[in-house]
């Protein structure tokens, strides 16, 4: 994994999103999701592999130390333009920073795939 982006203690890498550690996460992100939206349709985070390839976009874990404590991803869309998915962060490391520097590292990332427009949304229920 590489390092891509340090804030404090925090640091942002690029993860394969087959793996258990992004895994866990996305289980944690699709939990919460679930409890917030009634509708089946807006409750699952999901992205392809191959829409977080190299080249195609990004898969990111922020860590505390060892302990992974959010993620997010970015994807091309087509040249010029990507999205943000969604950025998730564990309760309890909530209001630390966190987000941001998972949202700064998306960004570097967005850039390097010429990304100069991203788009981001979000639900009615989320803060």
């Amino acid at each position: 994994m590489n390092q891509t982006q340090m804030r404090s203690d925090v640091i942002v890498q690029r993860v394969d999103i087959l793996s258990s550690t992004a895994r866990d996460l996305i289980l944690a992100l699709n939990a919460e999701l679930s409890g917030r939206y009634p509708e089946q349709a807006l409750c699952h985070f999901r992205l392809d592999a191959d829409e977080v390839a190299e080249g195609r976009g990004a898969f990111m874990v922020a860590y505390r130390g060892e302990k992974p404590i959010g993620c997010g991803a970015v994807r091309r869309i087509e040249e010029g333009s990507g999205e943000l998915k969604r950025m998730y962060v564990c309760l309890e490391e909530r209001s630390r920073g966190v987000g941001r520097a998972i949202l700064d590292a998306l960004e570097a990332e967005a850039r390097k795939l010429r990304n100069y427009q991203a788009s981001a949304g979000d639900g009615d229920s989320q803060s």
